[in-house]
C-alpha cells in the first residue's frame, strides 16, 4: 500500500490582533447598601444549598448560615463583602 502524499504545512504568520483595553466598572457591593452605623451587616440565606457548588456551600458555612432563612449579623469587612458577592444568588443583605 502506498502512503498518501502529505502536503507540507506552510508556515503562515497570523496578524497580531489588538484587543481593546478592558474597562473596569465600579460594581456596587450589596454590603455597602445596607451598611449599618456600627459597621455590621445582616445576611440572610434565602435559597437552599442543593445544587450549589461545593465551594459555595463552604462559603455559606463560613458566614455562619446554617439553614434556609437563617440570619447572621457580621462585621462589615472586605472578606465578608467578598463572600457576599460570591454568594449573591443565595443570600440577601438586610438593613
Amino acid at each position: 500500500m502506498a502512503k498518501p502524499a502529505i502536503a507540507s504545512k506552510a508556515t503562515v504568520k497570523k496578524a497580531a490582533v489588538k484587543k481593546p483595553a478592558a474597562r473596569k466598572t465600579a460594581r456596587k457591593s450589596p454590603a455597602k447598601a445596607a451598611d449599618s452605623q456600627d459597621g455590621t451587616v445582616k445576611v440572610r440565606l434565602v435559597k437552599g444549598l442543593r445544587g450549589a457548588q461545593a465551594r459555595h456551600r463552604l462559603s455559606v458555612k463560613a458566614l455562619g448560615l446554617g439553614r434556609l432563612n437563617s440570619v447572621r449579623e457580621l462585621k462589615d469587612s472586605p472578606q465578608v463583602r467578598g463572600l457576599i458577592a460570591q454568594l449573591h444568588y443565595l443570600v440577601r443583605v438586610e438593613e
